[in-house]
């Protein structure tokens, strides 16, 4: 479906110095910095990339099983969110070496060590990320993305999957990645009523996030960029093909936001404010803290980037 830009379309603008910066940059070497000026200039089209990601582990009942047995989905939903949220924010401004970065990743990685995750569940949640992060923007983005950004996400999010515990490297390119996603799906993927429930309280926090314009239709436009596998597995419908139409529509309409200036995370501050009103700290991020710690100091490392 062809949907012509406005008048006013920034798409020539090759204005994101980020990418003359990441053109510059070696894909393996600097992948922690390509990552972080990519999310940053796509920033407009990756609302469902967080509801995408936490919907597959819910579709697989070997991690649906243990993310129902921690009781954090149904009992604090918003701060499991916002807390898985935040340690990826943290990793990717600061990277897993040093820092708020690498504390976040020991702490994650902490917590995966208490259960007994398979292997290739690791490997089928980091080639998640990338695949998503790389469909949404190559379909909404403002501009193509590049190969050397193609190459960068899959060794960031390697280095990243290896911080948080996995055994295993991801596949070595992004077909090989994309060969093994598709039959993990094929093979996991399917129905059972814990699916159901994590899902649907899930998709009604994200739905919270839209437009008020919008959230009666929220849950079809967001499933709209989920595939269908997942949400059978799931236990929801598979959007309509209007549905579909205006899922694609309102996100081709966000992705001529792009490029926005480094103006900051003020939206992600926004979402941290709702769980910790009075700022949070890395130690209260996690299963074992509580929601706003009274009298915590505004908090961690959402700056401007």
């Amino acid at each position: 479906m062809k949907v012509s830009p406005p008048p006013d379309s920034r798409r020539d603008r090759s204005s994101s110095g980020r990418l003359l910066r990441i053109e510059s940059l070696d894909p393996q070497k600097d992948c922690h910095e390509i990552a972080r000026l990519f999310f940053a200039d796509f920033r407009s089209v990756m609302l469902p990339h967080g509801l995408k990601g936490l919907l597959f582990t819910f579709a697989a009942p070997r991690m649906s099983r243990l993310l129902a047995a921690t009781g954090e989905f149904e009992k604090r939903l918003a701060k499991r969110v916002v807390d898985t949220i935040l340690f990826s924010h943290l990793v990717l401004e600061h990277g897993v070496d040093e820092g708020e970065g690498r504390e976040a990743a020991r702490r994650v990685e902490a917590m995966h060590r208490r259960y007994d995750i398979a292997p290739d569940d690791f490997l089928a949640v980091g080639c998640d990320e990338v695949l998503s992060a790389l469909e949404l923007a190559g379909r909404y983005g403002w501009r193509p993305v590049s190969e050397v950004e193609q190459v960068a996400l899959r060794h960031y999010h390697d280095m990243k999957s290896r911080a948080y515990g996995s055994p295993r490297p991801l596949p070595p390119t992004i077909a090989a990645m994309q060969a093994f996603w598709n039959d993990y799906l094929d093979s996991q993927a399917r129905y059972e009523p814990q699916n159901e429930r994590l899902a649907a309280s899930t998709l009604g926090y994200f739905r919270r996030l839209v437009p008020r314009v919008l959230r009666p239709l929220a849950p079809a436009i967001l499933l709209s960029q989920v595939d269908p596998r997942i949400v059978r597995a799931c236990g929801m419908h598979v959007p309509s093909t209007p549905s579909r139409w205006l899922s694609h529509r309102v996100f081709t309409l966000a992705g001529w936001r792009d490029p926005t200036p480094d103006t900051g995370a003020e939206y992600l501050a926004k979402m941290a404010a709702a769980v910790y009103p009075e700022g949070w700290r890395l130690a209260d991020l996690g299963p074992d803290s509580r929601e706003g710690r009274k009298g915590a100091r505004p908090g961690g490392s959402i700056r401007d980037r």
